[in-house]
């Protein structure tokens, strides 16, 4: 299973230069701005589909400390995100993923994973919210339990 779901990853890379863009532009009327994250999130892959769900408490500029939940599939190599904000205010967005990057270390077991963010608006503040991220991290599989956890960090640039 783990060479099915690094090999779709691996094929879904090359979409990211077709569906990502690589520049951030500022949203209608908003400032683009720096913007860095970093958490741990758990969850589970469902074993009959690979599709997989983690949630967790991140920290990042903008929004501070709050719960952020990802849904993706392996088959497809691709996610959507939301982060909600201390004040309720949330920011969505979109990605696709690249398993084995180059250079990012991970401990033992675990597996290295890069992706090119792309932010989809939001409510509130975020509501037109534009802009990119690189993330990169590591994530752990459980195939008996089906148990997920990655840890990620982040940097880009967001506005709105």
């Amino acid at each position: 299973m783990r060479k099915i779901i690094c090999a779709a990853a691996v094929l879904s890379a090359a979409v990211v230069v077709l569906v990502c863009p690589t520049t951030a532009s500022a949203a209608s009327g908003g400032t683009e701005r720096p913007y860095t994250a970093e958490g741990v999130m758990t969850g589970f892959v469902n074993p009959a589909t690979l599709d997989w769900r983690v949630t967790g408490r991140t920290v990042g500029t903008h929004y501070g400390m709050g719960p952020t939940t990802v849904v993706g599939s392996f088959i497809q190599g691709t996610a959507v995100f939301t982060v909600t904000a201390a004040n309720g205010d949330t920011i969505r967005g979109e990605f696709v993923t690249q398993a084995d990057p180059v250079g990012n270390e991970c401990p033992e077991g675990w597996d290295p994973f890069s992706d090119l963010d792309r932010f989809t608006g939001g409510t509130g503040r975020f509501a037109n919210a534009s802009g990119t991220l690189n993330i990169w991290g590591c994530a752990l599989i459980d195939f008996t339990t089906a148990a997920f956890t990655i840890s990620f960090n982040a940097s880009g640039t967001i506005s709105y």
